[in-house]
Order: C-alpha cells, then structure tokens, then sequence
C-alpha cells in the first residue's frame, strides 16, 4: 500500500494576547524608579547638613520609617496582582491541556429543553473583532463552522479540537438533533472553558429531510456577518426565518464552512489554515462560495468502538479524491441552500480550487454538489464517515443519520452492498470500504499542533487491537 509523506508544514500562529503581558513589568518599573528617587532624596538631604542631628536622626529618619511603610505596602499590592496573573496564566494553561475532560455533568440549563432553543448568553462576546483566535493584522476576516449532529458523543471532543486549535477556526456553531438536546450539560459546564466558549449548540428539533438545510440556513442567518435581506425573505419564505438573532448586522463570522462532525478540513501544500485558503481562493473575488472536495476514509479494517481518535484510528483511504464537495460561503453573500452540499448566492460565483479564480459552472455540475475535476492540491475534506464497521451497521441500519436510514438493506437488515447500491441507483459512497491508501496527514496536523493528542501513540497504553 502507497505511504505517501505529508507535506504539511505547521504554521506558528497563536492566540490574540492582548496587553496582559506587560501589565506586571510596568508595574514593577515605576516601583523601581520610586525607590531610586528615595535613595537620592536621602542622599542629598544627608549631603544638604551632615552635622545636623535633628536632620540626619530626626526629620529623615521619621521620613524612612514612613516611606519603608509605604514601599511595604505597594510591593504586597505587586505582589498580590502577580500572584492573580501567574495563577490566571497557569489556570488557562490547566484548562486548554484538559481538553478532553468531562463537560457532561452540569445541571440543565435555564431555558433549554425541546425545541429550537439555546442558552441565554451573550452570544457577541465572540464575534467582537478582538475575540478572533487569529489576530487580525494576519487576517481581517472571521471563519465559523455550521453543523448538525446525531449522537456524535464518541469523536465530538476531536473534532472540535481539530477545528478550534489546530485549523484555529474562530467559532463553531451546532445544531443537536437528538430529541433530548444530549449536548445540552455539555454546553452549560464549558462556558468558561478557553477553548470551548467559542462554540455555541442549538437545539433542533426537525425529523424531516430538510433539516440538515435548515439548520445551515438558520445558522448563516443567525450567526453570519451583513446578512442581505433578501436571503432573510427567502429563509422566510421557506419556514427558516430567523427572529430572534443576538447579533448586530455588522457581528458575526465573514465565512460559514458546512460540514459534518464527521469531516476534517485539511490544508494542502503551502498552506496550514482555512484562512489561507480562503484569502487566495475566495476572499479576492465578490462574494461567492468554495468548494472542497471529499476524501473518503474506510474501516481500517475496524470492527468494534475503541476510544481512540478516528484520525489516528482510520488512516487508510480511497486512492482518488471524491466527487462530492462541501461548501464555505460569505455570509453577506448567502442566498440559500441548494442542497445540504451547495449554496447559492446572491451575487458571486462558486469558487473551486483547481486554481486561483476556478469557478464550478453549471455545465459541469448542475447542482454544485459535485466538483468531477477533483482538485486535491490546496484543501480537502477528509470524510471519515465509516469508522468501525459495527458503527457503521449502527449508524445507517439502527439509529439512521440526518438523512435518515439511506444504505440499509431491508432484505438483509445490513448496510447495502456496493452491487445493491448501484441496482438501485443509490450513490456508491454509502458502501462500506475498508480504504487502500495509508494517509496520516490529519492525525499529523493533530499531534504537532496540539501536543495533548501525542499520548495516543503511545501503542502499549492505547493499542488498537479491534
């Protein structure tokens, strides 16, 4: 089997530190010059009368004792506003390696339950200018996530740290379609999290077909920055008005990526970030989407869950990249969804990456779902759908995905075949693959970024032996 080497190299970004950094230092400055004045004060007082006892013993020394006092004073205050930055540091530092700790235990939120509900926050801490993970002399534009989850517990933690900290994504927006609101305790007791506070969980409760369309529309309505009035009229022409956005016009994010928690954008070549893409391949032109194409990982050969990170666990995919895309769209731009997989839009065109200004025309794609040109050299989207194959089973022939039971043979009770898929006309990616190209770049992206994930390559504490 083909072990191509990653080419990616790590980018060096990081998170927007304001002026904390030098608070402390400055303080201690102005310190230092206060007790060097005092020195020469005493210095040329003793220098002014040096036979004068009322002056050297009396006055003066009266003066120091007061002073000493005082200085006292003003280095415990020092030291108790360093002791709160050190231990604020530390705390933040305890907090982002905890990434994968347990969020689930909080007590229900004010508010929430069943329907299209969210917790009473104030959602435009995020979107601000200064809450960008990428400091804005790099890039001045925002990039966020839309998705709708279905019991995706298992890998949900991967994927948002994928996302949020190694791709520095700036925030994530979830649409939990379980009937429950499973991710409800979650998202109370991460609030104060210093990674997970960027990400924002609705509740959805849609059983139709067109929910996974919904959810993309409310979330580009809600959450995207200049939205047009004319999508807000479309959106309520079709049922998905959005009536209660917390969000100024002019807040939210400049581009919307709609994918599944199934699905890792992956930078190609020269590039390391989302953001770079989109600043070549989408941000010159007016308006418009992008198109990413998907890379479908197999079972690995993988029969039952392990705990174990699926860019770690499935590494092997198909040799070519696949058809089907995903999109990224400017909000300001959004018009509708076409398909769960394409946008349309009010003035741009769709941009594809097979070069600088590619565009995906109709002739060649009448629904933009598609891109058969396949470009593979800038961004993917590494799709890893499949996972074991009991999960598999699991999730096509039992619970059913947000398009319902799609590639569940009712004969057999088993997922179909990839000969039962093709009699009947179904797409042929629903079939179960195991994968025939090794390809590690995600898991790569992982463990140099976040250096936490390293520990899963440690063979003798988290062998795989499913």
């Amino acid at each position: 089997m083909d072990s191509p080497e990653s080419s990616l190299s790590m980018d060096n970004d990081s998170m927007d530190n304001n002026s904390t950094d030098f608070i402390v230092p400055r303080f201690f400055s102005i310190y230092a010059q206060l007790r060097t004045q005092l020195a020469i004060s005493r210095i040329h007082s003793r220098m002014s009368s040096p036979s004068d006892p009322d002056v050297n013993g009396g006055i003066i020394q009266r003066k120091g004792v007061g002073m000493r006092i005082f200085f006292l004073f003003v280095t415990f205050v020092l030291a108790s506003i360093n002791i709160w930055f050190v231990s604020s540091y530390v705390s933040s530092c305890i907090g982002v390696g905890l990434g994968g700790g347990d969020w689930t235990d909080a007590p229900p939120l004010s508010g929430a339950g069943t329907g299209n509900q969210t917790a009473n926050i104030n959602i435009a801490r995020m979107h601000d200018g200064h809450s960008s993970f990428y400091q804005m002399d790099e890039f001045n534009f925002t990039v966020g996530i839309c998705a709708i989850v279905k019991d995706s517990e298992a890998y949900l933690t991967e994927w948002l740290d994928y996302h949020l900290e190694a791709m520095k994504i700036d925030a994530i927006y979830i649409y939990d379609n379980s009937p429950d609101f499973d991710l409800q305790s979650w998202y109370a007791n991460t609030r104060s999290h210093p990674v997970y506070k960027r990400v924002e969980i609705r509740h959805l409760m849609d059983n139709t077909s067109k929910r996974q369309r919904r959810a993309y529309t409310d979330c580009v309505n809600r959450y995207g920055k200049n939205i047009s009035k004319f999508a807000s009229s479309v959106s309520k022409k079709e049922g998905y008005e959005v009536t209660d956005r917390e969000l100024n016009p002019s807040e939210g994010m400049d581009y919307l990526a709609m994918i599944d928690v199934d699905e890792f954008l992956v930078p190609k070549g020269k590039y390391t970030s989302v953001h770079g893409v989109i600043k070549d391949y989408l941000e010159p032109y007016v308006g418009g989407s992008m198109t990413v194409n998907w890379v479908l990982f197999g079972s690995s050969n993988k029969t039952i869950y392990t705990p174990i990170p699926v860019t770690k666990r499935f590494q092997y995919r198909d040799e070519e990249t696949h058809e089907v895309v995903k999109s990224i769209v400017k909000s300001s731009d959004f018009y509708s969804m076409k398909t769960p997989h394409s946008i349309k839009t009010l003035y741009g065109s769709t941009r594809t990456t097979s070069y600088k200004g590619a565009i995906l025309h109709a002739n060649i794609s009448k629904s933009g779902a598609t891109d058969p040109s396949l470009p593979s050299g800038v961004l993917l989207l590494y799709h890893y759908r499949y996972t074991s194959s009991k999960e598999y089973y699991t999730k096509k022939c039992i619970r059913g995905e947000t398009d319902g039971k799609k590639g569940c043979s009712q004969n057999t009770g088993k997922t179909m075949t990839l000969e039962e898929l093709k009699q009947k006309g179904m797409p042929t990616h629903i079939a179960l693959r195991t994968g025939s190209v090794f390809d590690d770049s995600a898991w790569k992206i992982m463990v140099e970024r976040i250096p936490r994930y390293r520990i899963f390559d440690d063979e003798m504490a988290w062998g795989d032996y499913t």
